[in-house]
C-alpha cells in the first residue's frame, strides 16, 4: 500500500493522490489491532497518561465535562458516531490516539494554544481522522521494510489531514489556524526530517482543499434542497452530493 510519489512542492501534487486523500478520508472501520502492531513495528512508546490534578487548573479545565476540548469531542462524535473512550492529557506530544482510542492531548501545547479553538479542533479532528481511517491489515504489514512502513505512516497521516479538513467546515471552524500552525511547524522541518508526515506544504493543500471540498458539498446539498422546496439544516452532514 505504497503512497504515491509526490513532488515537495505544494502546488504540484498529483491530483489523483490529493483527490484519493480527500475522498476517502472519513473512512470508518475497526483497526485497533493493525495501529497497535503499527506502532509495535515502528517503535512508537504509548504514550503516558497525566493525571489532571498534576497538572494547571486552567489546563486541567479544557478536559472538564464543559471544557472546550469536551465540547469539541462531542461536536466530532456528534458528526462522526464515533466515540473517544476518553481525553487524557500527556506530555512532550501536540496530541495522538492510541490503539484503544484514547485521544492525548499535549499539556505543553495547550499551555501554549489553550485560547485558539479553531486550532484545538483541527488537532482533535486529525485525531479522529486516525481513529477513522483504514489500514492495512496485520498480514500486509508482516514482512515490510522499515520506509515501507513509514509510506504506510505518510499514507495515514495524509488521510487524517483531509478528515481534518473536512471537520472543521462541518463543525463552523475556520482551517487557517491549522494550516498556520504547520507552517510553523517549517522551521523545525528544516532542521529535522521526519518520514511520518508528508512536506508541510502537501499538508497544507490537503486541509485546504478538504475543507473547500466540504463546503462545495454544502452548499451543492443547500441549493438541490432549497430548490425542492425542502428548506436546509446545518444538521445535514452534506454527504448526499459525493465528495466534493
Amino acid at each position: 500500500m505504497p503512497v504515491d510519489k509526490v513532488p515537495n512542492i505544494g502546488i504540484g501534487i498529483s491530483p489523483n493522490f490529493l483527490a484519493r486523500v480527500i475522498a476517502t478520508a472519513g473512512y470508518i472501520g475497526d483497526s485497533s489491532e493493525v495501529r497497535a502492531k503499527l506502532r509495535k513495528l515502528l517503535g512508537d512508546p504509548k504514550p503516558e497518561e497525566l493525571d489532571l490534578d498534576s497538572i494547571p487548573p486552567e489546563i486541567a479545565a479544557l478536559f472538564a465535562e464543559k471544557g472546550t476540548l469536551q465540547k469539541i469531542r462531542k461536536k466530532l462524535e456528534s458528526i462522526t458516531k464515533k466515540q473517544a473512550k476518553r481525553l487524557a492529557a500527556t506530555k512532550g506530544r501536540t496530541a495522538c490516539v492510541d490503539e484503544d482510542d484514547i485521544v492525548y492531548v499535549g499539556v505543553d501545547f495547550l499551555e501554549k494554544y489553550k485560547d485558539r479553538e479553531d486550532l484545538l479542533a483541527g488537532i482533535m479532528a486529525h485525531e479522529w481522522g486516525h481513529m477513522v481511517s483504514p489500514l492495512p491489515s496485520e498480514e500486509e504489514l508482516t514482512g515490510n521494510s522499515y520506509d515501507e512502513l513509514m509510506a504506510i505512516r505518510r499514507e495515514d497521516e495524509a488521510n487524517a489531514d483531509g478528515f481534518a479538513g473536512r471537520m472543521l467546515y462541518l463543525m463552523g471552524y475556520s482551517v487557517e489556524d491549522m494550516v498556520e500552525f504547520l507552517k510553523n511547524l517549517e522551521k523545525i522541518e528544516k532542521k529535522i526530517v521526519s518520514k511520518k508526515y508528508h512536506p508541510v506544504d502537501i499538508r497544507e493543500a490537503i486541509l485546504n482543499e478538504a475543507f473547500a471540498a466540504q463546503k462545495r458539498s454544502q452548499d451543492s446539498a443547500r441549493k438541490l434542497l432549497i430548490h425542492a422546496g425542502l428548506g436546509f439544516s446545518h444538521v445535514l452532514k452534506s454527504k448526499l452530493i459525493g465528495e466534493g
